[in-house]
């Protein structure tokens, strides 16, 4: 008897024994550490002001040397430090920033960042708003700086 109800119960013990094994594997996000996520911030903070300063060049060196951009309908910008500086010189018109976090989650070396972005551009005098949500993948670099190696927005 004792074989036979170790025979019916072995299929379920290994189905609950993979259940947890797969649980085990797939961690639930979790924020980045509170340093990490003001250093981020700052980060952003940065951004801004060099935007609101018209130093385009200074906001694309947020991005690493071969940092990209992806926009909706998967055009991919960037690629190096020529196309990015290209990419944010068109950006001439712009005078006020805002980057909004909605979460920041990773580790030391690999962060990711959610959020939305607002940038005012003034033309012959009309002001323009474009909103866009947006996720940065931030990547630690040999210098010890943060910087942006992707940046995908809709």
């Amino acid at each position: 008897m004792e074989v036979s109800t170790w025979c019916h119960a072995l299929p379920v013990t290994i189905a609950a024994i993979g259940l947890l094994a797969g649980c085990a594997t797939t961690p639930p996000p979790s924020p980045a550490s509170d340093a990490l996520q003001t250093e981020v911030r700052m980060l952003c903070r940065g951004m801004e002001v060099a935007l609101r300063d018209g130093d385009l060049q200074r906001v694309a060196s947020f991005y690493t040397d071969e940092g990209i951009l992806l926009s909706p309908g998967g055009k991919r910008q960037g690629g190096s430090r020529e196309l990015l500086e290209q990419y944010w010189a068109r950006f001439d018109t712009a005078v006020d920033w805002s980057l909004t976090t909605h979460s920041i989650e990773g580790v030391e070396g690999l962060l990711i960042q959610r959020g939305r972005s607002d940038i005012s551009f003034d033309n012959d005098g009309m002001r323009r708003v474009g909103t866009v949500e947006f996720v940065l993948i931030w990547q630690r670099q040999p210098d010890g700086s943060l910087k942006i190696a992707a940046d995908g927005y809709w």
